[in-house]
């Protein structure tokens, strides 16, 4: 039974060494194999970056000149009554901060109907 277990810790140690051994190789091949395959990686990602930004760029030349297309059957927006000076209206609301370190609560302004 010892010779047994003294045989099974020896293919341990053999198939260890082995791996070992495989590792070393691979890591003296990795290095000059990986900065072809990067650069080459590099070089994809920036011609598609590039074409990205060229379809981009002339996706907005495009719609520049063309805004006032419409689709037929698209609904229109409701013309603006409100705005006879160019001008939208603003309203802002006033912060009321309470004294018992409660919440602050927000306050319409009062119209001025």
């Amino acid at each position: 039974m010892v010779k047994e277990i003294s045989k099974i810790a020896m293919k341990k140690r053999e198939r260890i060494e082995r791996v070992k051994a495989l590792k070393k190789m691979k890591a003296a091949r990795l290095p000059s194999q990986s900065s072809s395959s990067s650069l080459g990686g590099t070089i994809s990602a920036m011609v598609i970056t590039v074409l990205f930004f060229l379809v981009l760029i002339f996706q907005g030349l495009g719609s520049s000149s063309s805004s006032n297309v419409t689709v037929a059957d698209a609904p229109q927006p409701a013309p603006d009554t409100t705005a006879a000076a160019g001008l939208t209206p603003v309203q802002f609301y006033k912060t009321v901060l309470s004294d018992d370190g409660a919440a602050p609560s927000f306050v319409p302004p009062k119209s001025a109907e």
